[in-house]
């Protein structure tokens, strides 16, 4: 509803107050243009709103309300006031990049003002002033004006290198570090190519933009051939696990790991290393009662252990990611293949059951520090 649900900032309504009031401004035309897809509701707010004793509907001679881009709008707003687009002044909160409109409708012709924040007072005046000076000086229209103290970031062009910050499977999104840029950037899942590795510490390439509020972010996240490999090592993801799991794991006896998260999904599919944790984890001994039911003792003994030449503290395997299924019934978590292939109780594990294949020793052990979750780690290339 609108001055309830919706609100029109102070100072978009002061400069609407004006237009609609001031003599100076009676030959001015007013337009909207929005891409939004919700048109009936956006045309319904625009007769709720008034202002000065009129609703936006009436003040506002020309509206382009339909999903498409600002090209389209503006060119039907041309056609229909046959206002010059170098005649024009448009505001808007996205400046440039993927989303951006201001830096679009400029290349059109139009000086653009861009309001992070809305319309403000000092955006508008500013707005004004710019485009008075640009009309007297004789200067080229298509300008975007930026808001009163906002001096936009110089961006990186192209792909540039970066390293995985961290990537929240759960929500999708993630942060890199940049060469070159302060502070981390955001990314969206739906950025990264397919055969990206999302470990923390894995060399990427990206394109840097700016979304529709004129924050940084990764408009592409892209494998490097190569990435972190030298002639003597290589780069890889990794999970740590701790024994005696590790151990079954390696041995190939272990095919199921399971989580109350997602965290090997954008893995599925490639190898990955494996990280034996320092410790033990206690499950009381119930893996042995598992594995009792199909092997001996001694047998038990083997695949619980580490072979000569590998410890607690090293990278020992390389294993193969398979899916990841969701197993909410606890009913369905303890059936016996499940149990088997987890080693573990259907109670004790995680609702996210993921395939682990392939199983296969490295050449020896490399010395390591584990981390939480999937993350990225270099061992020599003749080890694998």
């Amino acid at each position: 509803m609108a001055d309830q649900d919706v609100k029109l900032y102070a100072g978009a309504r002061a400069a609407l107050e004006e237009l609609a009031t001031d003599e100076a401004w009676k030959d001015t035309a007013l337009a909207c243009a929005s891409r939004t897809n919700k048109g009936p509701w956006a045309r319904q707010l625009l007769r709720d709103f008034t202002v000065a004793g009129r609703s936006l509907d009436d003040l506002l001679e020309y509206k382009e309300i339909f999903t498409g881009d600002k090209i389209a709008h503006f060119n039907n707003l041309e056609q229909k006031s046959e206002i010059d687009f170098g005649d024009m002044l448009f505001f808007d909160d996205a400046r440039d990049g993927k989303y951006g409109n201001c830096a679009k409708v400029a290349q059109m012709g139009v000086c653009s003002a861009h309001c992070p924040d809305g319309i403000t007072t000092e955006v508008w005046t500013n707005a004004l002033a710019e485009f008075s000076r640009l009309k007297e000086a004789g200067e080229g229209m298509g300008t975007v004006v930026d808001a009163p103290g906002r001096v936009p970031e110089a961006l990186p062009e192209g792909l540039v290198a970066a390293s995985i910050k961290m990537f929240r499977d759960e929500k999708n999104f993630g942060f890199v570090r940049v060469d070159g840029v302060k502070g981390d950037v955001f990314f969206h899942g739906s950025s990264v190519a397919s055969n990206v590795a999302l470990a923390p510490g894995m060399k990427v390439k990206v394109r840097i933009g700016v979304d529709s509020r004129g924050r940084r972010q990764c408009d592409a996240v892209e494998a490097v051939d190569g990435a972190g490999d030298t002639l003597d090592e290589v780069e890889r993801p990794i999970f740590s696990m701790n024994m005696p799991f590790a151990g079954l794991v390696a041995h190939g006896v272990k095919t199921l790991e399971t989580r109350n998260h997602t965290m090997f999904v954008p893995y599925e599919g490639q190898e990955v290393l494996l990280h034996v944790g320092r410790r033990t984890y206690p499950d009381g001994g119930v893996h042995r009662e598992i594995l009792g039911r199909s092997l001996d003792e001694a047998e038990i003994d083997r695949v619980t252990s580490l072979p000569s030449g590998f410890s607690r503290g090293q990278a020992v395997a390389v294993v193969r990611v398979g899916k990841t299924e969701l197993i909410a019934d606890e009913s369905d978590r303890c059936a016996p293949e499940v149990e088997a292939g987890a080693c573990a109780t259907g109670q004790a594990m995680g609702r996210y059951v993921t395939t682990i294949t392939d199983a296969r020793w490295l050449g020896r052990g490399v010395p390591m520090r584990g981390q939480p979750g999937v993350f990225a780690a270099r061992v020599p290339r003749s080890v694998l």
